[in-house]
């Protein structure tokens, strides 16, 4: 049991860390013309992100012979690693890995090469998740591993968004704060209900039948729709009431948007967790 909850704690946190890697440089790519006094920070956060999921995830990868033999001496045991390295979870390590490593070259070269490699990496970790799981292991893996991808990349641009928003709120003029802010709003506003849409069409494709919502991963699937919702009002009050504040430059305003997307951050820094959890140790028959 031991090396399933750490190996559910590394998954947890290393999807985190590359969501949040990805999602940043993807807002400098769409965003970041501009953006003088807060690029400094987005560009650390991207390093550091990317820098602890490669930690992470070498740690999950080495942990699944431990999962096999249900001990932690299983770490050490040379054969199984050998296994490991011909199995399905080898080739999905090295796609995240890549993508990682396209983020970070990404930085080396900043301009251009954000706009580049950064949404070539974020990209990349987006749609490494489908290779392996429920959706590929499903008849309907044509229709599901697409949605699925979709699904992961509208997240990591949502997620991945909010830190930098904050800093761009807190450190730019309020006239180019607001105008980041509206032309975000504006892109998420067409995007981010693709998320709830590819999910439920994704749970519709996996789920058994109706009695399924009373199993653990139907319940998981209830919290999240339910999260989705509150993080839709939040948005909400982002674009149409606290982002056009901004253009006043109040620092009342201020306050209260950098309050909003902190608590947008961590209800989907929850769910993402909360995610990577729940598909460790449940699947869609129960």
């Amino acid at each position: 049991m031991l090396p399933d909850v750490l190996s559910a704690i590394l998954r947890a946190l290393g999807f985190l860390a590359m969501v949040q890697a990805g999602g940043a440089a993807m807002f400098l790519a769409l965003f970041g013309e501009g953006i003088d006094a807060a690029r400094r920070p987005i560009l650390r956060l991207v390093r550091i992100a990317a820098l602890a999921a490669i930690m992470l995830l070498v740690a999950q990868y080495l942990l699944e012979p431990a999962r096999m033999t249900a001990s932690l001496t299983g770490v050490f045991d040379a054969e199984l690693q050998r296994f490991l390295l011909h199995t399905r979870a080898a080739q999905v390590l090295a796609l995240r890995l890549a993508g990682v490593a396209l983020l970070l070259w990404a930085l080396r070269r900043d301009g251009a090469g954000v706009r580049g490699y950064g949404l070539a990496g974020a990209v990349l970790i987006a749609t490494s998740f489908p290779v392996i799981g429920h959706s590929a292991e499903s008849p309907e893996r044509w229709l599901l591993m697409p949605l699925l991808g979709l699904h992961l990349l509208v997240v990591e641009f949502w997620f991945g968004a909010l830190l930098p928003l904050i800093w761009v709120v807190e450190r730019e003029a309020a006239f180019r704060a607001a105008g980041t802010m509206e032309r975000f709003s504006r892109l998420a506003g067409w995007v981010v209900p693709l998320i709830l849409l590819a999910g439920l069409l994704i749970a519709l494709r996996l789920l058994p039948d109706f009695g399924a919502v009373r199993t653990p991963y139907g319940a998981g699937l209830l919290l999240k729709t339910l999260a989705f919702s509150v993080l839709m009002g939040l948005a909400a009050m982002n674009k149409w009431r606290f982002g056009p504040a901004l253009a006043g430059g109040g620092r009342r305003a201020v306050s209260r948007l950098r309050q909003s997307i902190g608590i947008e951050f961590v209800l989907i820094g929850m769910v993402l967790m909360g995610t990577a959890i729940l598909t460790t140790f449940w699947s869609p028959a129960g």
